[in-house]
């Protein structure tokens, strides 16, 4: 998908809201959780989520790329995954793990980041929400399982 070329925060929600993940989620969820977000310009290679972080939200992707590395291993085993608009990620301390990537935009990106805290609040207020969150979670193991499947492959162009 190509980026889309605005950048106002009420046509990133409705943009964030009719892609991916979040397009499959309970619309009072979809409501709260990007009423909660901001609108975060990036400039290209700029980082903006670090590996061994506690703390931070989520992000939905508007537009441009982000590159996801890891970071806590060494250099030779590091892998790589480019995100594209409509994706979201960023699950980790929500869930109460240390962040695992860092985060790189590959070029100009808009991403809208909900705080930890926001979501931690709306989560409160309603835990089976935690449901929408978890199958977050599934989307990105998946995403990163299928990648990793493709990388054993002797020839993945198969």
């Amino acid at each position: 998908m190509s980026s889309p070329s605005f950048l106002s925060l009420s046509a990133a929600r409705s943009f964030l809201a009719s892609y991916g993940w979040l397009a499959t989620c309970a619309p009072d969820f979809v409501t709260a959780l990007l009423a909660a977000g901001q609108l975060r310009h990036l400039r290209q290679g700029a980082s903006t989520h670090h590996a061994g972080d506690a703390e931070g939200g989520i992000w939905g992707l508007v537009s441009g790329h982000v590159l996801s590395a890891t970071g806590l291993a060494g250099p030779e085993t590091s892998l790589t995954i480019l995100w594209g608009p409509g994706e979201w990620g960023g699950t980790g301390p929500v869930s109460g793990f240390r962040r695992q990537q860092n985060l790189y935009a590959r070029v100009p990106t808009t991403l809208l980041a909900v705080p930890q805290l926001a979501l931690h609040r709306l989560l409160d207020e309603r835990p089976a929400w935690w449901a929408e969150v978890n199958r977050l979670n599934f989307h990105i193991m998946l995403k990163i399982g299928l990648l990793a499947a493709d990388l054993q492959t002797v020839d993945s162009r198969r």
